[in-house]
């Protein structure tokens, strides 16, 4: 702002005069003396300068690893809820299907039948609702006769079925012959002896 009239007023009397008057102009009183007002350069170059934080970069590598951390853990919370929900939510024999134990197989035989080697007094465990598979040696124990014939397998315990048997079979005296078949166990649970008739 060169060349402007910068006026100051006069302690005393309060008349104005100009920023180069020593006295008053109108009661010749000494005026104070005023510093001049810096000019722009002075300043700008007086004022702090301001310290421009640079940017910090993040390695491309790190930020993929965060967000696949955060993927991973995300995936992996999902998946636990949708196990928890599963295990709340899905019956129990679904989870966890009944077993079926049998302690001691009991077989009758009727009517002079064959002897039996290979499955009396067995046992076995199996899921509810499944079968397995049964085999045994058949022999000729009546020595007045020339042969033994089991005509029929079936299952007397409740629950219980016989299947897939290859009878009737003969025996003839001194020989033994293999029968196997199907046991069908119960849809529920169930521990105890299963006993089987021949006849």
């Amino acid at each position: 702002m060169r060349g402007a009239i910068i006026l100051r007023d006069c302690p005393s009397c309060g008349a104005e005069n100009n920023d180069s008057d020593l006295f008053c102009q109108r009661c010749g009183r000494t005026l104070p003396r005023v510093e001049p007002l810096p000019s722009e350069e002075a300043l700008r170059s007086s004022e702090p300068r301001r310290r421009v934080a640079k940017p910090r970069l993040i390695p491309l590598y790190q930020n993929v690893t965060r967000r696949g951390s955060y993927s991973f853990a995300v995936a992996l919370l999902v998946l636990v809820a949708i196990l928890l929900a599963l295990f709340f939510l899905l019956p129990p024999n679904l989870l966890y299907p009944p077993q079926v134990k049998v302690t001691n197989i009991v077989i009758q035989s009727r009517d002079n039948v064959c002897g039996i080697n290979g499955l009396s007094g067995a046992g076995f465990t199996t899921s509810a609702g499944g079968s397995v598979s049964a085999s045994m040696t058949l022999y000729d124990l009546n020595t007045s006769a020339p042969s033994c014939t089991v005509r029929s397998v079936s299952a007397l315990t409740p629950g219980f079925s016989v299947w897939g048997t290859s009878v009737p079979l003969t025996v003839p005296l001194g020989t033994s012959e293999s029968l196997t078949f199907h046991i069908n166990v119960p849809d529920h649970g169930y521990t105890g002896v299963l006993d089987l008739d021949f006849e």
